[in-house]
């Protein structure tokens, strides 16, 4: 959600591309490294089949 508002808001507002670009893709490195961390710790919990 946060990417797709950061480029709408490039798209009406193209001044305002560099205080934005870096402001937004922060916290979404962040995401991805914290779920793989989840899933590399919690693991995805798949059916056994006997």
């Amino acid at each position: 959600m946060l990417l797709l508002i950061s480029q709408f808001a490039i798209i009406v507002f193209p001044e305002v591309e560099k205080p934005i670009i870096p402001a937004s893709y922060g916290p979404i490195a962040l995401d991805e490294i914290a779920l793989g961390f989840w899933l590399l710790f919690k693991g995805a919990s798949i059916p056994q089949m006997v």
